[in-house]
Parts: structure tokens; sequence; C-alpha cells
């Protein structure tokens, strides 16, 4: 399978490669670049696309109420993810064929990442930072009502618990409000024991 030989020549310095997946502890967050298989693809034809994340355990954990377990994120876990066109100039998306040239899709994504996806990330090193992209990009986002959600997690752990809960008021879907509902009792519980200590 090309996908395969292709994982083998990405290197990205710091990252730590599972599967499709590379990871970076950074603390407070993990960054994450990923190849995402594409769901129609046969023996003649495979679809690829290139995704990014950024994942902090302090804003899952208040949007979830837990976190993950093991020690792989999952790009549904981050709070910030998307594909490469959705951040950059490039298209992210790969198509292979049965005479496709691996080494020059490697050379390709290689260079993105140098050229794009590490000065992004490097630009991201606190909940400031992330909570401008995260306003940035809120119209691209996949999920708006749970984007708005990560955004309110995140101007809580940025001591904006206002307007946190103003924005979580907002939010007016059947299916997202109950979640919006119960991130407002973790950060209730949370501040009240805060309060008790």
């Amino acid at each position: 399978m090309y996908i395969k030989e292709l994982s083998k020549g990405i290197k990205i310095k710091g990252f730590k490669k599972n599967s499709l997946t590379w990871l970076c502890q950074c603390d407070p967050f993990v960054y994450m670049f990923r190849i995402d298989p594409g769901k129609y693809c046969d023996k003649n034809w495979q679809y690829y696309t290139l995704e990014i994340g950024i994942y902090s355990s302090d804003v899952f954990a208040l949007c979830w109420g837990k976190v993950p377990k093991g020690k792989s994120v999952k790009n549904t876990d981050c709070c910030l993810r998307g594909r490469i066109s959705d951040f950059f100039q490039e298209n992210g998306d790969i198509e292979f064929y049965e005479d496709v040239d691996v080494k020059e899709l490697q050379e390709r994504i290689n260079f993105l990442i140098e050229k794009d996806i590490i000065p992004f990330f490097n630009k991201i090193k606190s909940f400031e930072k992330l909570y401008r992209i995260m306003l940035f990009y809120e119209e691209k986002a996949i999920q708006q009502e749970l984007h708005q959600i990560y955004i309110a997690c995140i101007e809580y752990v940025m001591n904006k618990k206002n307007d946190a809960l103003i924005r979580l008021e907002k939010i007016n879907n059947q299916v997202w409000k109950k979640k919006a509902q119960e991130v407002i009792m973790r950060m209730t519980n949370k501040q009240l024991s805060a309060e008790n200590n």
C-alpha cells in the first residue's frame, strides 16, 4: 500500500509517529499532524487528506469531563483541527494512482511541514495565541457549536469566566445546548471548589 511507504519518509523533528499520526507534546498543548485516509478508496486509487490539530488536556477536561485514556491523542480530541487547506494556501489532498511518485510526494509533504506547519505550531505556545487562532478560524470550523464551546473553555482557562458563560448561553442548537449546559455545570463546580479551598 502506497500510504505506508509514503509515511515512512515523513520526518518531523520532535514529533513521535503512531501509524499515520505524528504528535508533539509541548506544554500546555499537544500538536498533531495526520494523514487521514479517504472513505472511498480501492486498490487502483487512494485518497488522503493532510490534517493538523492542537489538543489541550485542560480544555478537553472542561468540555468532556474527562481526559482521553492512553498516550495517543486522536484528531477528534483536538480543540483546533482541520485540513491543511483550512489553514494554509496549500492543498492538503493526496491522490495515489498506480504510477504515483511516492518520493516526490514525501518531498512535497516534508516541505509543507517545514514551510507552514512547524512555523504555525511555533506561533501557538499559549492559550492567548490559541484563543486568537480559534476566533480567526471560527467560520471555517466544521462544527460551529462545538467550536464555540471550545472557545468558551479556553476563555475559562484564561480567567475570562464571564465571557465563557455568555458564549455558552448563546448556543441554541438543541444537541449542543445540552453539552453547553454540562460545561457550565463543570465550570461552576470548579469555581465553587476553588472558592472552598
